[in-house]
């Protein structure tokens, strides 16, 4: 190989030379003393036969820490015990900062001069200098992958310097290593011929090694393309980017492909080892399909493999982001032996456990312990632990040749396996399509006979179902005659027409799917008369309720057809057009012809049919989501009329825009009548069931005043909605929503229902996504929810109490049954609501005694030294000071408000049963009325309603301070004139006590507070929030039941109910 010497050898002399005749002194001193004296008693002989020797043990070694060092103070003798003899071949002294000195010695045996290459065949180097003594001092080369390759004074892949040697010359030489990597001290001398067949036999290995690898590269990506397998992808990454590592290593990518780029040529190698890993771990993921294997070994592998592959490119990522080589070697280096370890670890694992994975682990263990014995080969041959021969020379390369080869092969045994398969497949594919299809006429006819069973089943079915409905219809019918209709009357017509008509489309659906033929089409149809009679029957049937229907008929057109199927066409798209129309639609039939066809159409404006759901409208019991409005019906109708119209060889077309209308158009074939035909023309007498929708809206039960209990009913079938609303309405306050989303606005604006009533299946919002948004409202989400449902399965049940319900209830059910759950959810309530407040107040009511005897105490030392104060200033010319006698009324009036505080807590602190005794409910108000009458200045009416001797049993003082304060807080409430009533009856076994009053009301979100000590909304110094805290803990020391009814703006009513 041809190379050149070129620059960077500089004479210099060890001290440098200056102009200072005693520095030139001591240069000459210095050199004098360093060639006289020889510095190693065995100097390496060169002579013409000399070929190579390698440096390693001939070295002595300086490790300069701070690298500051210079050649003048090195090369003084007195520094001689610095120096340490290297005893290793190859020293390798890690990674480090330092800079490292190796010096030695050598010798000319011959009378001419010798010219030799020094070669640093460990190229990962960042500077390395070569002192070379000469007449004037040093003469410096100075060499690393730190300067541009065309730089280098022999033009080759590792770091190579000329030396000449003078005929029988004994000399020192030193070489300055300086690196960020792993320091590695590996010179060797060659002489010239020697080193030009070294290259020439390393290149002819090398670029072979490169072919193969190229080959290898190719021969993966283009199989996929082929076959779209990225596993192919991933091992063609792997092998270019181990392709690239090794020339790094080799230093030919910086001779061939960067030999410019500096700081490209220094972070290359850690950048190419993460990207090693990352290519490698994706590589065997997809090779092992561990992220498609459900055993959890195999998804730990999937992870592990996965992670590692992540970390070598987030590595690679910040070595080319950061350009700190020093950094990136030391990470890649150590993450390298952890994906190793864990590499091997886990392929060795998955290789003793059973699976389909196997055969391909064998081939990846395979492949990778090759290359790791090659990798090993190499260290050991490089530490001289194996002799350097062509096998451990090239072990690394030789290695990962099998490596790339053994993979491509498991590959294409892949590909092997596939198609071995395949030709399986097809051998015994004729005989296994001869078995399924033996399976599948023994299926074949397994099904028609189980068809013609429950044919035979749905005919009986009919039979029976058929005649006690007609027997319903028809004495329906005749009751109506004797007695008249009524509202109720009216809701169970409906109710049997739907299930006659909903019974007949079903069965006749069944016999459509069994090529049944219904209708007798040798019949002439008048379709113009038949067409005007159900039009003006539909017209009568819509009169008079926001609906309207026009027509426009040609005359004297007819189709051969069965006049029940006209019927039943007509009968079903009009229906539709009513049931589906809106508050003042309109309906326009139309029936026109050409030469050969009739048309005829029916057209509305109702709410229309989604474009996505068009194209299923005709299939069997599609139903179109849409608002119900207590309309939508099982979906059978427009199959029907879709296959008798196919039966009489026509077209039916649909066309529909949402929230504008929909229109069908059935083109039938025009019949022209013969002499001889019979035909019909006369209204069958079939009478449309009433499906005109209800718009009006449904009002709320009125409210009712008192302690009745609220319920909310959620029903999207308008009938039941009424009868649930007029049935729980006799016994509780009712509130009706037809959705989900109308119940969330209804519940916007009133007080929270002590119950939920709920169907499941409604439109804009189900039972479902109701329930979940009421346990997202704060206040909501302990409301007892009850499922009332048609939705019977046992999934369905738990489905809903897992959603939160605490009930199910099946359609059909009876009312009582409804009302019966609902008492008991109720009673459960209340119980768990007195245990709390029991609980509650009384620890509320021990915590306030316990302070107010604190209270007390100094009070008393107040009041009583007040007075004596107040008799001894009367005395004196200040008492008649009525600046002084203000001061006394305010603190005596402070005082006594502070005595009542402290009274009223009192109260509160006994934890003793009150004594029970009769009270006469009627005496106790009067004498409260009158005491309060007489305060208040006459601007509140007190009324009185108490019947005829109701008594009850309890503490007549603590009855007393219960009216006291609630009279008192009516007062309160009244900001102007206003009337305060006390009423009592006795009901259920109970006497219930009302106190009402015309004032202010509570508002929603102030209701549930207005029993807890020391809450108030008045203003600060008129009250401090005891009154009705008082009020709820005497009512649970009696077990009585305290109830509170509100409405801003209104009043309010405080119920007490007393049980016997």
């Amino acid at each position: 190989m041809n190379h050149f010497i070129a620059g960077k050898r500089k004479p210099v002399c060890p001290g440098g030379a200056g102009k200072n005749s005693y520095r030139m002194i001591a240069c000459v001193i210095i050199l004098t003393g360093l060639y006289a004296r020889p510095l190693f008693s065995d100097p390496i002989s060169i002579t013409d036969a000399t070929k190579s020797i390698p440096l390693g043990k001939h070295l002595e070694l300086h490790e300069d820490p701070d690298a500051i060092e210079s050649i003048a103070s090195l090369c003084n003798p007195g520094n001689d015990a610095r120096w340490v003899k290297s005893k290793a071949e190859n020293p390798a002294l890690g990674f480090t900062k330092s800079a490292y000195w190796a010096r030695f010695a050598l010798k000319n045996e011959e009378r001419h001069d010798l010219e030799v290459y020094i070669e640093q065949n460990y190229i990962l180097i960042n500077d390395m200098k070569l002192f070379e003594p000469d007449k004037e001092g040093f003469r410096i080369t100075e060499i690393g992958n730190r300067k541009p390759f065309y730089d280098r004074p022999v033009i080759y892949r590792t770091l190579v310097v000329p030396l000449k040697i003078r005929a029988g010359t004994q000399e020192t030489y030193y070489l300055r290593y300086l690196t960020e990597g792993a320091m590695n001290i590996r010179p060797v001398i060659w002489q010239r011929e020697a080193f030009r067949e070294k290259i020439y036999n390393e290149d002819i290995v090398l670029w072979m090694f490169y072919g193969i690898m190229l080959i290898m590269a190719l021969y993966n990506l283009f199989l996929f393309f082929s076959i779209r397998d990225v596993t192919y992808l991933y091992l063609s990454l792997h092998i270019v980017v181990m392709s690239l590592l090794m020339m790094n290593l080799h230093g030919i990518s910086f001779q061939y492909l960067w030999p410019n780029q500096v700081w490209w040529a220094v972070i290359s190698y850690p950048v190419f080892m993460g990207l090693t890993g990352f290519a490698i771990f994706q590589f065997v993921r997809y090779f092992l399909r561990t992220m498609d294997q459900d055993r959890p070994l195999m998804k730990y592998a999937d992870r592990s493999f996965k992670i590692l592959a992540l970390a070598g490119l987030v590595m690679s990522v910040l070595t080319l982001v950061t350009g700190n080589y020093r950094i990136g070697n030391l990470v890649i280096s150590a993450f390298v032996v952890v994906f190793a370890v864990v590499g091997v670890s886990i392929a060795l694992v998955l290789l003793f456990t059973p699976g389909p994975w196997v055969r391909r682990i064998k081939f990846f263990v395979a492949a990778f312990g090759l290359y790791i014995i090659g990798t090993l080969m190499y260290a050991l041959k490089t530490f001289t632990i194996l002799p350097d021969v062509f096998l451990t020379a090239y072990s690394m390369q030789i290695g990962t040749v099998f490596e790339v080869a053994i993979l491509s092969f498991a590959l294409a045994d892949t590909i092997h396996v596939m198609k071995n398969d395949l030709a399986d497949l097809n051998v015994h594919l004729e005989d296994k399509i001869r078995d399924r299809t033996d399976e599948l006429r023994a299926s074949n006819e397994k099904l028609k006979e189980m068809d013609k069973v429950k044919s035979n089943f749905f005919t009986n079915l009919s039979h029976e179902i058929k005649t006690p409905l007609t027997l319903i219809s028809n004495y329906m019918d005749q009751y109506i005659r004797i007695h008249g209709s009524s509202d109720e009357i009216k809701v169970v017509r409906r109710g049997i027409d739907k299930l006659l008509a909903d019974m007949v489309n079903f069965f006749d659906v069944l016999k459509f799917e069994r090529g049944a033929d219904l209708y007798d089409h040798t019949q002439v149809s008048r379709l113009s008369d038949i067409l005007r009679q159900k039009t003006e029957l539909f017209a009568s049937m819509v009169y008079g309720k926001e609906i309207t229907i026009s027509s426009d008929i040609e005359r004297d057109l007819f189709a051969k057809a069965d006049p029940l199927a006209i019927e039943r066409i007509i009968n079903n798209l009009i229906e539709n057009a009513i049931r589906y129309n809106r508050k003042g639609g309109q309906i326009h039939v139309a029936l026109k012809s050409d030469d050969d066809e009739i048309s005829f159409l029916v057209k509305d404006t109702g709410i229309g049919i989604d474009r996505v759901q068009l194209g299923n409208i005709f299939e069997p019991y599609f139903q179109v989501t849409h608002n119900k409005r207590n309309i939508q019906g099982i979906g059978m109708g427009l199959s029907i009329v879709k296959s008798i119209v196919e039966s009489l060889r026509g077209t039916i077309r649909v066309d529909s825009e949402p929230g504008t209308g929909t229109t069908f158009t059935v083109v039938l074939e025009k019949y022209r009548p013969i002499e001889g035909d019979v035909i019909h023309s006369e209204m069958l007498a079939v009478r449309p069931a009433d499906t005109v929708p209800h718009f009006r809206e449904l009002p709320d039960v009125p409210p009712v005043t008192g302690a009745r209990s609220s319920v909310l009913v959620v029903e999207d079938n308008r009938d039941l909605l009424a009868l649930m609303r007029t049935r729980l309405g006799e016994r509780y306050r009712v509130t009706a929503a037809l959705n989900g989303r109308e119940a969330l606005e209804k519940l916007a604006g009133m007080p929270p229902p002590d119950v939920i009533i709920s169907d499941i299946m409604m439109d804009e919002m189900d039972g479902y996504g109701f329930i979940e948004k009421i346990t997202e409202l704060p206040g909501y989400r302990d409301i007892p929810f009850v499922f009332v449902t048609a939705k019977s399965g046992s999934d369905d049940r738990i489905d809903g109490l897992n959603r939160g319900a605490i009930d199910y209830i099946f359609k059909p059910f009876v009312m009582e049954e409804l009302i019966s759950k609902i008492d008991s959810i109720l009673r459960y309530q209340d119980l768990k609501k007195a245990a709390f407040d029991r609980d509650k107040f009384m620890s509320l009511g021990m915590l306030l005694g316990g302070i107010s005897h604190e209270i007390f105490n100094p009070l008393s030392g107040i009041t009583g030294p007040l007075d004596n104060l107040k008799r001894l200033i009367d005395e004196t010319d200040l008492g008649a000071n009525e600046r002084v006698l203000r001061y006394f009324r305010n603190i005596h009036e402070s005082a006594e408000k502070i005595e009542g505080i402290v009274n009223n807590i009192r109260i509160l602190y006994s934890n003793k049963t009150l004594e029970k005794e009769p009270i006469d409910v009627g005496e106790t108000a009067r004498i409260v009325v009158a005491e309060h009458r007489e305060r208040n200045g006459g601007r509140i009416r007190f009324d009185t309603d108490i019947e005829n001797a109701v008594s009850i049993m309890g503490n007549r003082d603590a009855f007393r301070q219960i009216l006291d304060n609630l009279v008192a807080n009516a007062m309160e409430s009244i900001s102007g004139t206003g009337s305060i009533s006390i009423a009592a009856e006795r009901m259920d076994g109970a006497a219930r006590i009302r106190v009402a009053d015309t004032g202010c009301g509570i508002p929603h979100e102030h209701r549930d507070r207005i029993f807890d000590a020391f809450y108030t909304t008045k203003d600060v110094g008129r009250g401090v929030g005891l009154g009705l805290n008082i009020v709820k803990n005497l009512a649970v020391k009696m077990d009585w039941d305290l109830t509170v009814d509100s409405e801003p703006g209104k009043g309010t009513v405080f119920t007490i109910v007393a049980k016997e």
